[in-house]
């Protein structure tokens, strides 16, 4: 965390092994956050890393904020991009959300997470798949929702969302 050159190896190893000839389906999570010292811009190596579906162009605030690693509260705004996005794979309509940008009922992301799930269409794609680093729901010690301002500010915003469109995993 926090150095870019790491970055910068694990993705030549990537490359190195393979991997970087098969499709990859990424998201953004809090190791990906890393403002950088200069821009204060947020998720440079992961946005210039990796290629995502883009619903419009990136927009990232020259201004992140970490107020509390601990409890996952930031100010950080990366809207569009590869920061929250969806594609539809065989009978899969996949959306992605990032619960490390800006995810109140008003933000760009959950506005468009609204748009969006108008265009689920269950003949087309049987499956509605959401992707998002912290799932709202887990038995695991790590990212645990109560704990996690960030991830539970975008599941009180989504959730009721997700559940009407009748979401059939969370990941």
């Amino acid at each position: 965390d926090s150095d870019a050159r790491r970055w910068d190896s694990f993705g030549r190893l990537f490359d190195a092994a393979g991997c970087a000839e098969i499709p990859w389906l990424v998201i953004p999570g809090n190791h990906e956050i890393e403002p950088d010292d200069l821009s204060g811009e947020s998720f440079i190596p992961y946005r210039y890393r990796w290629r995502t579906p883009e619903i419009g162009p990136a927009k990232v605030s020259s201004d992140s904020e970490v107020v509390d690693w601990d409890r996952y509260e930031f100010r950080l705004r990366y809207d569009f991009g590869g920061s929250f996005f969806s594609i539809r794979l065989g009978c899969i309509h996949f959306i992605a959300l990032n619960p490390y940008t800006e995810a109140t009922t008003t933000s760009p992301q959950v506005r468009w997470l609204r748009e969006e799930l108008t265009r689920v269409n269950r003949s087309a794609t049987q499956h509605l798949v959401v992707l998002t680093h912290a799932p709202f729901h887990h038995s695991s010690q790590k990212h645990q929702t109560v704990n996690e301002i960030a991830t539970k500010q975008l599941q009180a915003s989504t959730e009721r969302l997700l559940i009407e469109a009748k979401t059939d995993m969370i990941l």
